[in-house]
């Protein structure tokens, strides 16, 4: 199965969405798996945008595939 989400999105990601998730956190992704590997989680890496929209530091985070299929981050 191929990741649910493509390079250049921007994903919104609730606290539960993501692996030691504290926060809400919206990514521009950069990377995605060719294909997953895990049916329940994908490693995503991505820039992390602040709330006044600035960029912060590239990152990798595990995101449930879940909460991508289901879109609820505003996803196309």
């Amino acid at each position: 199965m191929i990741p649910p989400v493509r390079v250049r999105e921007l994903i919104h990601l609730r606290p539960q969405d993501y692996e030691d998730g504290t926060a809400g956190l919206t990514l521009r992704v950069t990377a995605v798996p060719a294909e997953l590997v895990d049916p329940e989680w994908v490693e995503i890496k991505g820039i992390k945008i602040l709330f006044n929209g600035d960029r912060a530091e590239e990152m990798t985070v595990r995101v449930r595939v879940a909460a991508l299929l289901a879109k609820e981050w505003g996803g196309p």
